[in-house]
């Protein structure tokens, strides 16, 4: 066999065996999809429009939530942890209503899911939440939740 046509066969072998694999990965199932992104609107509009019940009903009771913020004086970063109960409470309160004027803008985009885990990420008005979400019990929870606050939109 000559070198030029047993490399083509071995090309050839090789893009067969390995695009099926490439194609389903990151491939998320239809009904995952859209239960995923009805969680994560839940856990964004309910904070938006202080409905804490949606709030709760997209969080895992165990949620471990952490925000990268800065101190405002000295310029320090911080972490500042919030729990699933403390989430629903703050919701409740309104803590996180819109203002008069501020519009929802929300883009949810599922990342990646495998099995019973899952993540995605939230650009919302105010914030980017980076997401890992767990099928429990059936229903797709939020469990683990990292956010940044969102740079507001240049003005024209």
């Amino acid at each position: 066999m000559q070198r030029s046509t047993w490399f083509g066969t071995v090309a050839v072998c090789a893009v067969t065996l390995v695009a099926p694999c490439l194609l389903q990965a990151g491939t998320v199932p239809a009904a995952d999809d859209a239960a995923i992104r009805k969680v994560v609107l839940d856990y964004v509009e309910g904070w938006y429009l202080g409905d804490a019940v949606r709030m709760e009903r997209a969080l895992h009771p165990d949620l471990v939530k952490r925000g990268i913020l800065r101190d405002e004086k000295t310029g320090r970063q911080y972490i500042q942890p919030t729990s699933a109960s403390a989430m629903v409470r703050m919701t409740e309160s309104g803590f996180g209503k819109l203002k008069q004027g501020e519009v929802m803008d929300n883009q949810i985009e599922v990342l990646d899911v495998y099995g019973d885990a899952a993540t995605a990420r939230a650009l919302s008005t105010h914030f980017v939440d980076y997401l890992h979400l767990v099928r429990w019990q059936g229903a797709w929870k939020i469990l683990n939740a990292l956010w940044v606050p969102r740079a507001p939109a240049s003005k024209p």
